[in-house]
């Protein structure tokens, strides 16, 4: 089963975010074929300011998922129509205002950027105004720019480098990894400037100082380089870093 992070506007009360949790669960069963009494999810409530997409001031649901690699396009398209109609059918919201977000799968990202799907199954045109350097918002996403979310953005990536290898994907891995610890983004900032330069910039805290929970020594030094700014640092292969995952962190 799939770990799904919902993040929905704060002050929802227990039965909207039941709807909106079920209607996810239930799409995941129903589309990926995955048993019905295996779920994992996280339900963050937002406020506005820290839940901003394309300007929209009305409901609005984000969401990101992560799994194995191994499911089918088809699987993953049929999942985004299913959870735009039980959404919009359950709780009102409208399928442009409904995000599911890039992470995709753990060993294989491949769900592409973020993408709003019709009920009829069609994938709707992104309309986003580019984001200006000292705007609000924490993705780049018009065209032309650069592409995803700068939280999770290698430096190489920011500097739109020549000759970008796998290794801005093992930066990325290790900013998934750094938050799952941490519960908060390696790179911080209220603005797409204050963002760009903690990336290229700052050095993340440890997660052993900010984890409300006791991390194993070895995971927490994983994670601190895979975000080693210089990509030398980092482990060099995806097969590398997945054999450093599998040792006993115990």
């Amino acid at each position: 089963m799939p770990f799904v992070t919902i993040n929905v506007l704060e002050g929802k009360g227990h039965d909207y975010i039941k709807k909106v949790s079920d209607s996810v669960n239930e799409a995941v069963i129903e589309t990926m074929d995955f048993p019905d009494d295996d779920r994992y999810q996280v339900v963050n409530q937002l406020s506005e300011d820290c839940m901003q997409y394309q300007g929209r001031q009305e409901e609005r649901i984000m969401m990101h998922l992560v799994m194995r690699s191994g499911r089918p396009n088809k699987a993953k398209q049929a999942f985004y129509k299913k959870v735009v109609e039980n959404l919009h059918e359950r709780v009102g919201v409208k399928p442009e205002n409904i995000l599911v977000g890039p992470y995709g799968e753990v060993l294989l990202l491949d769900w592409g950027l973020a993408k709003v799907w019709h009920p009829d199954g069609t994938d709707a045109e992104a309309h986003n105004a580019d984001e200006k350097e000292g705007g609000t918002g924490k993705t780049m996403t018009g065209r032309g720019k650069l592409q995803g979310s700068i939280c999770y953005m290698s430096p190489e990536q920011i500097h739109r480098d020549t000759g970008i290898d796998g290794r801005a994907d093992v930066f990325s891995v290790g900013s998934v990894l750094y938050e799952i610890l941490c519960g908060e983004n390696p790179a911080v900032g209220e603005s797409m400037a204050e963002l760009k330069r903690s990336a290229l910039e700052d050095t993340p805290v440890a997660p052993s100082l900010i984890s409300q929970f006791p991390i194993p020594e070895r995971l927490a030094a994983l994670a601190m380089q895979c975000l080693s700014k210089d990509p030398n640092l980092r482990p060099q292969t995806a097969a590398e870093l997945v054999r450093e995952l599998n040792e006993d962190w115990r």
